[in-house]
C-alpha cells in the first residue's frame, strides 16, 4: 500500500525526522544504531526495535525503546502493543510495558515508543552493572506466538 496525500507525506517526514534524530543520538555517543537494534520477520510483519537509553534521555524511572512494525498483509491496529509486551533481563526479572509513546502509522505501518519501569515491582532494579542482557518479549502478534529480542 503506498500512502497518499498528506498523511502519507508526513508520515515519511515523520518516520524520516526520527530516522536522522536517532543517528545524530547514535553518532554523538559513539555507539552505532545496528548494535542496538533488533529486527524480527513472522507471520508476514517485520517488527524493529531500538534500545534508546544509552543514547539518549528517556523519561524519567523509565527505559524506551523504538518500535517499528511493518507488512502488507496484516491489519497491525488490531494488536495493542503494551499489552502484549513485557522486559526480562537475564535474572529473570521481567515487567510488563507502560505503554507506547508518540504513536504514528496505522494499519500496515505503526510506530512508536515502548516504554517500561526501569524496576520490578520490588523496586529492584532490571539493569545493573552486573546485568548480561535484556529481552524485550512481544506475544501473539501475527500468528507467532512470542517475538523476543536480545
Amino acid at each position: 500500500m503506498i500512502a497518499r496525500g498528506k498523511a502519507g507525506r508526513t508520515l515519511v517526514l515523520t518516520s524520516s525526522l526520527v530516522v536522522w534524530m536517532l543517528s545524530l543520538a547514535f553518532s554523538a555517543q559513539g555507539l552505532s544504531e545496528e548494535a542496538l537494534t533488533r529486527q524480527q520477520r513472522g507471520g508476514g510483519v517485520m517488527i524493529s526495535l531500538t534500545y534508546l537509553n544509552p543514547l539518549q534521555k528517556a523519561p524519567e524511572g523509565k527505559m524506551a525503546f523504538a518500535l517499528s512494525m511493518n507488512t502488507h498483509s496484516v491489519d497491525l491496529d488490531q494488536y495493542v502493543i503494551e499489552r502484549l509486551a513485557s522486559l526480562r533481563n537475564d535474572r529473570g526479572q521481567e515487567v510488563q510495558a507502560l505503554s507506547l509513546s508518540s504513536p504514528t502509522g496505522g494499519g500496515h505501518h505503526r510506530f512508536g515508543v515502548l516504554l517500561f519501569p526501569q524496576t520490578d515491582a520490588a523496586g529492584n532494579p532490571l539493569v545493573t552493572k552486573d546485568t548480561k542482557y535484556l529481552q524485550v518479549i512481544i506475544r501473539e502478534v501475527a500468528q507467532k506466538e512470542r517475538w523476543v529480542f536480545q
